[in-house]
């Protein structure tokens, strides 16, 4: 099981070090955890074995909190348990996992700011220091700053998925990036002075940043970025979450204060000189001067638009270094980067958590609010609708081209692919909903198994969504079935957006 974990699990989630992955060396626990996880990829009967091991280490180490805690001496071992636990619970959907991965995510951060975990940069020891003791305080710093950063993806993880704030900032951050996956992973069969002379070539140099750094260059829209390489990128784009969560939790922000939706606020720019605050409150373009007042809001509408300028920075420089042989070779890193990418463009444009909250009231057979019923049905008659299907397609064409890749190191897929198809799933189900024909301005979707396109529109809607099944059933690990359940009933059920224009 362990060798299991290694190979399928342990390049998605490289936590542990190839070194660590000796059951000699595992703090009891934390073997017991990589064990439940590499039962997941085993047989059903293994599976269930992984599962009831599972439930018992996630109600240990989230009833536990201070008892473990108070045993002394270094704890990083429980804090990779608590994260490889609520990982997953994540990945693999077991019962109440959902509930269990945000319950032990609040007490993985509060652990890992008593450890003082987000703010010590690392180094290879140089001078005088025998080689094993240089590596040995390597392989710690190392340690920890995997798990600083698995505990922002992990964060993020369950932000994009359940549309959350996430908890942890990447302004806390003040750490330089992990080292290459490769010699992470490879620990135990490198060489020692094979090693640090490989570690010495890697060290960042003088003039590196550290994580919270590199995000606030990104975000300054007079800068450029640095180049990196592929894990190094993703990270920088997870960094970034916390920011477009501002803007994609509250769809109702600028039409409350400004008077103008979303979409206006980004197209209409606003020069830096033409802030006055006799207008600040009173707008003299307002139809009802005695009305209902509302503001110019000028920095929250530079703030919103800068998001966007900052997404379009990352993807030009990310553009810009892909094809390098080096930075290529890390498949998972960059499918993981682009699916986050337009995942962002997508929370951006479209009001995914009452998309999603439409369609489990519809599975539930409850009444869902007819004002807001409208408002999804405006939304997908609407432009940003189509950028939002636009980013959809590219979410498809992503994963339906990897999946069908024949090569040996095709891109192993993490939460993202999985979230990526739970929102494209109820952005096509109420676009198609509300389109009763193809027009020359709709797009189509590319087919997964003949590959021809099919038009988005009300009468191809069980094609399409059996279409997003499919492609789950082939990306999907052991326990997320669910997901793919909700894409096959809203097969069966179009969005009823075409008749509730107007009140029964």
């Amino acid at each position: 099981m362990m060798e299991m974990y290694r190979k399928k699990f342990s390049p998605l989630w490289p936590l542990l070090s190839g070194k660590d992955l000796d059951p000699d060396r595992l703090h009891p626990l934390l073997f017991l955890a990589v064990v439940s996880i590499g039962c997941m990829y085993g047989s059903p009967q293994q599976c269930k074995f992984g599962n009831i091991l599972h439930e018992h280490i996630r109600k240990h180490v989230a009833d536990s909190l201070i008892g473990l805690e108070e045993g002394g001496g270094d704890i990083l071992w429980l804090g990779q348990t608590r994260l490889l636990t609520q990982v997953a619970a994540l990945y693999f959907g077991q019962r109440r996992g959902f509930s269990y991965a945000q319950h032990l995510g609040a007490i993985i951060v509060a652990q890992a700011r008593r450890m003082d975990l987000f703010s010590t940069l690392g180094s290879v020891p140089t001078g005088p220091v025998p080689i094993e003791q240089q590596l040995a305080s390597w392989h710690i710093d190392e340690s920890r700053k995997r798990l600083a950063f698995g505990i922002l993806r992990a964060d993020v993880f369950a932000s994009v998925l359940l549309n959350t704030r996430p908890l942890l900032s990447a302004e806390e951050v003040y750490l330089d990036l992990p080292a290459e996956d490769d010699i992470w992973q490879e620990l135990d069969k490198i060489p020692q002075h094979q090693l640090i002379t490989r570690l010495r070539a890697e060290r960042p140099g003088e003039h590196s940043l550290p994580f919270c750094d590199l995000v606030r260059v990104a975000e300054d829209r007079d800068e450029t970025l640095l180049c990196m390489n592929a894990r190094g990128y993703e990270l920088l784009i997870f960094g970034l979450q916390g920011h477009i969560w501002r803007f994609s939790h509250d769809r109702t922000m600028f039409p409350r204060l400004t008077g103008l939706s979303d979409a206006a606020v980004y197209e209409n720019s606003i020069p830096f000189s033409s802030f006055d605050r006799r207008h600040s409150i009173l707008s003299s373009s307002q139809s009802d001067q005695l009305g209902i007042t509302f503001r110019q809001m000028n920095d929250l509408r530079r703030d919103r638009r800068r998001i966007t300028e900052t997404l379009q920075k990352w993807e030009q420089s990310f553009t810009a270094v892909r094809t390098t042989p080096k930075f290529t070779k890390d498949r998972s890193s960059v499918l993981s980067s682009l699916l986050l990418l337009h995942i962002s463009y997508l929370r951006l444009c479209a009001p995914l958590a009452d998309l999603h909250s439409a369609a489990y009231t519809l599975m539930d057979k409850k009444i869902f609010d007819h004002k807001k019923w409208q408002a999804l049905y405006e939304w997908a008659k609407s432009p940003q609708a189509i950028q939002a299907v636009g980013h959809v397609q590219h979410i498809w064409t992503l994963l339906s081209h990897e999946i069908n890749q024949d090569s040996h190191d095709k891109a192993k897929c993490n939460l993202l692919a999985f979230s990526g198809l739970h929102h494209a799933a109820v952005v096509i189900w109420a676009f198609v909903g509300t389109h009763q024909e193809q027009t020359s301005e709709l797009p189509e979707l590319r087919g997964l198994e003949n590959m021809v396109t099919i038009p988005l529109k009300r009468d191809c809607n069980g094609p399409i969504l059996r279409n997003v099944v499919r492609l789950y059933k082939q990306l999907i690990p052991r326990g997320w079935y669910s997901f793919a359940a909700v894409a096959e009933y809203l097969a069966g059920h179009p969005f009823p957006g075409y008749h509730v224009a107007s009140p029964p």
